[in-house]
């Protein structure tokens, strides 16, 4: 298994109760579903873009 795509550190992480996915948020403002038995990203979403405003962080968390 591969580890998720990320420049920044992995900031919270949730796997589903049937331990198939795998959702977690980067400091680089991404969140990710990450299905782990085919070791893929399934899904993505960008909540800012840091190169765009100084000094941006998150703010955010999700779960399953």
């Amino acid at each position: 298994m591969s580890r998720p795509p990320h420049n920044l550190a992995i900031v919270s992480l949730s796997v589903s109760p049937d331990g198939k996915y795998a959702l977690y948020n980067g400091l680089d403002g991404t969140t990710c579903l990450w299905d782990l038995h085919t070791d893929t990203v399934v899904g993505r979403h960008e909540s800012y873009d840091r190169s765009t405003v100084q000094g941006a962080e998150p703010c955010e968390s999700h779960g399953l």
